[in-house]
């Protein structure tokens, strides 16, 4: 199977001066057609207390 330029898509993340995530997507399908169900957060949901937020 052929790949359209630009496939995989690769996208490299740094996380710290000498540490980078590299997050690769093999099967991309842009799709205009995503259902508003999928950005809702579930009512069953509880956020963890104990998550730290790091500051940027």
């Amino acid at each position: 199977m052929k790949l359209p330029p630009g496939f995989p898509v690769k996208i490299d993340i740094p996380i710290l001066p000498t540490v980078t995530a590299r997050i690769t997507f093999q099967d991309f399908q842009f799709k205009d057609d995503i259902e508003a169900t999928l950005f809702e957060i579930p009512k069953d949901y509880i956020e963890d207390p104990n998550r730290s937020v790091v500051a940027l």
